[in-house]
């Protein structure tokens, strides 16, 4: 009896850190810090295939740059999590640098269990909130 509680209890333990790391939130950080260290590979495994796609041109991209202008580029921002949206499968991130007031956000869409950043090209420039957009346009996310 008390190894079948304890069992338990360690199940529980492990689900509830296990659940820590499937959250839009940790989603967005974990993708940022790989981009920040231009580690495409790992931030390929937080996105979408359709997002795969943009990750795939934007590390082709950076490889024609200079790595002495790379390393320039190359920071360790501090990220602020301001709010956190969440619609059936749909979430919104809504981030800040901690050296800047400018609000930006990151879209997510729930696939296998799994929260994935969800960008297309129109959404690298997009600063709207798509759960307002689609509100008023009357389509259920």
């Amino acid at each position: 009896m008390k190894k079948s509680i304890i069992s338990l209890f360690i199940i529980l333990i492990l689900a509830a850190l296990g659940c820590k790391k499937n959250n839009p939130s940790y989603t967005v950080l974990a993708f940022l810090e790989a981009v920040d260290n231009q580690d495409f590979t790992k931030a390929k495994k937080y996105c979408t295939q359709e997002t795969q796609k943009l990750m795939v041109i934007m590390e082709g991209m950076m490889k024609i740059v200079p790595k002495e202008q790379l390393q320039k580029v190359k920071r360790k921002e501090n990220y602020i999590i301001l709010r956190e949206e969440i619609a059936g499968d749909r979430a919104l991130v809504v981030y800040k640098n901690s050296d800047s007031n400018k609000e930006e956000q990151i879209k997510l869409k729930k696939e296998n269990g799994k929260w994935l950043i969800s960008m297309d090209k129109a959404d690298l420039g997009d600063k709207k909130n798509p759960f307002e957009e689609n509100k008023k346009e009357g389509i259920d996310n």
